[in-house]
């Protein structure tokens, strides 16, 4: 772009704005940004020679409080369609968030000293902070969550193996025993960093939209926020939770197969076996974990009269998981026999399908003593899990938050 152009050409800007535009639409968004970056500066850096410092209009047909309006709502469009980038090296990254947040701060102090940070006539500088920084939050958010779901997955996937087995129509011993323990992690691995992220990206977003709400609806914000991220991130878990538990059982011998096997006999949807039982399930445990672990970090932080530390925060999160577990076993066992559950030559039904109907069955098959099979490696494994998983999250964010990476708000 060349600047002398815009010290009398108007037109150009509005050229420039109308391909930031365009490339947003388009999901160009780093080179959108780079471009409005640009045309931003130069507008600073020429706001007198342009006419922008007087009370005059800057042109005949262009006011101040226009040429500001269509500056500012660029900016605030662009940055609500950060996410819409078409291919990843299209994305905005968190080096050119923190690139972006020194840019606008500059350019504020500049443009303050001709009174021009304003609503009404200047650059809405705090506007375009707030959406920076809730940026950053989001993608620190997809970063903790990640970490904390692999470390989770990998320290405590035997205890899991344990539950599935024990919850089995066939038996512990004729799915496996303790043998193979491991069988099925890598199917664990792949999902969980990106259904954690998931998950905790749309949690953290759903709170941030219900944040005007007053304190004692707090724990149904909580609720709500926990339950669209479980339904979100059961998009990604519940195809690899297929095929882990069906390795664990034994059904497959190795992932390949598993993969294969399943596909041929149930097609796509069979990677989706079990989605309403796994969204059924995880809502009333999200319902009863969150609020109890935000209740228990809000009191523990009032009666320390300070900042809860990372290592507490996982002693709520093992202390609010131990219990949402106990509470919804027999929905666990419920998914766990869903999913386990094959059609049968010739296109015959699977043996379980419904919630209710599996439900019922097993209890009267099998003694209500059965919905609870597994309970004691689930609430350990989710007790220990909750520490390791809330820490690592907890840990993550408030490394990130020691290096600047995102602000606090």
């Amino acid at each position: 772009m060349n600047v002398s152009q815009l010290h009398s050409n108007f037109a150009e800007i509005q050229y420039e704005l109308n391909r930031v535009l365009e490339g947003i639409k388009s999901g160009r968004i780093l080179e959108s940004f780079d471009i409005l970056s640009k045309v931003t500066d130069a507008v600073v850096v020429s706001c007198e020679a342009l006419g922008l410092a007087s009370e005059l209009p800057v042109v005949e047909t262009l006011h101040r409080d226009n040429f500001w309006q269509a500056l500012n709502r660029c900016w605030l469009v662009a940055l609500q369609n950060v996410s819409a980038a078409q291919r990843e090296e299209d994305r905005l990254r968190k080096e050119h968030i923190v690139h972006l947040q020194a840019s606008v701060e500059h350019w504020a102090d500049v443009l303050a000293e001709f009174g021009l940070v304003d609503y009404e006539m200047g650059f809405w500088e705090a506007d375009i902070m707030d959406s920076l920084d809730n940026i950053l939050k989001s993608l620190h958010s997809q970063d903790a969550g990640g970490a904390a779901g692999m470390a989770v997955d990998t320290a405590l996937y035997p205890l899991d193996t344990i539950k599935t087995r024990l919850q089995a129509k066939a038996g512990f011993i004729a799915s496996g025993g303790f043998r193979g323990i491991y069988s099925g992690l890598s199917s664990a691995i792949l999902g969980s960093a990106p259904g954690a992220s998931l998950f905790f990206l749309t949690y953290e977003k759903t709170k941030s939209l219900m944040s005007s709400l007053p304190e004692h609806q707090q724990p149904l914000v909580h609720m709500f926020a926990a339950s669209a991220g479980e339904i979100a991130a059961c998009l990604v878990r519940v195809p690899t939770e297929v095929v882990k538990q069906r390795l664990q059982a034994k059904q497959h011998k190795t992932l390949a197969e598993a993969v294969r096997g399943t596909f041929l006999a149930e097609g796509l949807l069979g990677f989706y076996r079990g989605y309403l039982t796994q969204v059924v399930r995880e809502i009333p445990f999200t319902c009863i974990q969150f609020p109890i672990y935000e209740y228990m970090k809000l009191w523990y932080a009032r009666r320390k009269q300070r900042a809860i530390q990372s290592w507490e925060a996982a002693l709520c999160g093992s202390v609010a998981g131990g219990i949402a577990a106990a509470l919804t076993t027999p929905l666990d066992v419920v998914k766990t026999r869903v999913m386990l559950s094959t059609k049968g030559a010739g296109g015959q039904k699977p043996e379980y399908t419904g919630i209710v109907s599996t439900l019922s069955r097993v209890a009267r098959e099998e003694g209500a003593r059965a919905l609870f099979s597994g309970i004691v490696p689930r609430t350990i494994w989710i007790s220990i899990g909750g520490f390791v998983f809330l820490g690592s999250y907890e840990k993550v964010k408030e490394t990130l938050l020691r290096a600047k990476l995102f602000s606090h708000s």
